[in-house]
């Protein structure tokens, strides 16, 4: 039980510091040897951890897989933990390959469980989930939602010292200023992000921050800043890549996602 603990807490430090490669090592160690004992819990909760890294990886029809052969197998209420990864896994799945309105109603589900029985990083997934929100009332237009998502993400991230959860808080908070065209407000807020993350190296958070300043330079028509940013995200994923062996499928992935992203910015 200490060694599946362990790896378990492991596998959330690789996820931040982009050691995907080392992490899937982790989790499929977790998984066999969870399957030796006849551990089924133990078992669902790194293959929910397998199936977040597909997602992460932009492996999306993977992680949805992973993530539905769960949610059949884990039908509790209210949802566990193993539960409440996959449905964040299948809501990020359905947000990045345009369908916003499932995500939502997963986002929802996860943010608005009942307070107990509580389960381990309970209140992390949530906030997890309340990025997730944000995205998704984005994508359905709804700014309103967005703003509201966006500041109760900020107010509960701040009561943490987790970089990797401030600066997605802060990076949520510049893409509603942008999509209000708050320009100034927008650059504030992603200044406030990359502070968040100054001494630590967190490329699975970086990226993403560097793609909404990309975004954010190009509607300021400050392209040299905006290829700068591009390069900066496609940098990032290249070095999560890297952490594969070279036939991984999820580095293929990364790596495809990396060059578009390159494209981005040669243009």
């Amino acid at each position: 039980m200490v060694y599946l603990s362990c790896l378990s807490s492991l596998a959330l430090a690789l996820t931040h510091l982009g050691w995907w490669g080392e992490l899937r090592g982790a989790v499929e160690s977790g998984i066999d040897l969870a399957e030796k004992n006849g551990n089924q819990p133990w078992r669902g909760l790194f293959a929910a951890m397998l199936g977040w890294l597909h997602m992460q990886a932009f492996d999306f029809a993977g992680a949805r897989s992973i993530a539905e052969g769960l949610l059949e197998t884990h039908a509790e209420v209210p949802a566990g933990q193993v539960r409440t990864m996959a449905m964040l896994t299948s809501a990020y799945a359905d947000l990045a390959t345009g369908q916003p309105g499932n995500a939502l109603q997963l986002f929802l589900e996860v943010r608005d469980r009942q307070p107990i029985p509580k389960f381990f990083l309970q209140w992390y997934w949530r906030m997890i989930a309340e990025f997730g929100l944000v995205g998704a009332y984005l994508d359905l237009d709804e700014l309103e939602h967005a703003s509201a998502a966006a500041e109760q993400f900020l107010a509960d991230a701040l009561t943490t010292e987790d970089p990797a959860l401030r600066a997605p808080a802060w990076d949520a908070m510049a893409r509603v200023a942008l999509r209000k065209d708050d320009l100034p407000r927008a650059l504030e807020c992603l200044e406030q992000a990359f502070a968040s993350i100054q001494n630590h190296d967190l490329p699975s958070v970086a990226w993403r921050l560097h793609e909404s300043a990309a975004r954010l330079h190009l509607q300021m028509r400050d392209f040299a800043k905006t290829a700068h940013h591009s390069a900066e995200a496609a940098s990032s994923l290249s070095r999560a890549a890297a952490s594969f062996g070279g036939n991984d499928p999820l580095r293929r992935s990364l790596l495809k996602a990396a060059e578009t992203l390159k494209i981005a910015a040669d243009r």
